[in-house]
């Protein structure tokens, strides 16, 4: 029997957990919408976003190092083949149109960096090594 009643208070602490996320200590100026759910298999899962993201304007950005939201030109070492690809948010990346995630290997490899650094991606397909030929902000 401890154990049946051990086992229904488990869904009943992750719903106090989730509701629990909902309280009024959110700060005012950013909105969090929460979505929970189980899977088909039982697993609990929870997500959380911004509502209320705000568009930052990346051609008045001003920077000597590559930061989000620059436009990136890099040349492959081993082959010479040139890519251009813009940093942005997870939910703006786009591969296939140049844009990719501020937390893909690629851009986590070129944040900080400048014109003429080489940087090296690790990724599933192994590594790859890129020299900066030039960035800006548009």
């Amino acid at each position: 029997m401890k154990k049946i009643k051990t086992l229904l208070s488990l869904p009943l602490f992750a719903g106090i957990l989730l509701l629990s996320s909902f309280s009024p200590k959110q700060p005012t100026t950013a909105k969090i919408l929460n979505y929970a759910w189980y899977t088909p298999a039982g697993q609990f899962v929870a997500w959380s976003t911004l509502a209320n993201a705000e568009v930052v304007d990346t051609a008045i950005l001003k920077s000597t190092r590559i930061i989000f939201g620059a436009h990136v030109e890099l040349q492959d070492i081993e082959n010479d083949e040139k890519v251009k690809y813009q940093i942005v948010g997870e939910d703006e990346s786009d591969v296939k149109n140049g844009k990719i995630s501020v937390f893909s290997p690629m851009a986590r490899s070129l944040i900080g960096k400048s014109k003429g650094d080489v940087i090296e991606v690790r990724s599933p397909k192994g590594e790859k090594e890129f020299e900066v030929l030039n960035f800006y902000f548009k």
